[in-house]
């Protein structure tokens, strides 16, 4: 299992000891500390994303989950769509529980 850490707004040196937190195995992209636009992050996010595999974990801090979740967010609107609707998610903060049933939790 590879971790990708996502660090917040200009903390890629900042959030290095964070990062380091999770294990040997955690790679850390630098994201742009001048360029704050979402174009600019999404462009940096996306081929770090696409690399992972299945079992992968993604954390994401501060700015950084922010652009991550509005990214998630617009592309699950476009699976739903093509979906019928039929698009089940589920956010946790801590406990499997909720993703685990989602569905249940979130209608």
């Amino acid at each position: 299992m590879r971790t990708l850490f996502i660090h917040g707004a200009g903390g890629f040196d900042e959030d290095r000891p964070l990062a380091a937190a999770f294990g040997a195995h955690a790679s850390m992209p630098r994201m742009s500390d001048e360029d704050m636009s979402y174009a600019s992050w999404t462009r940096r996010l996306r081929p770090a994303l696409a690399a992972l595999a299945d079992g992968d974990l993604v954390i994401a801090h501060s700015f950084g989950g922010s652009i991550l979740l509005l990214m998630l967010a617009e592309e699950a609107a476009s699976v739903d769509l093509i979906s019928g609707n039929r698009l089940a998610l589920g956010v946790s903060r801590g406990s499997p529980e909720t993703v685990l049933r989602g569905y249940e939790a979130f209608g």
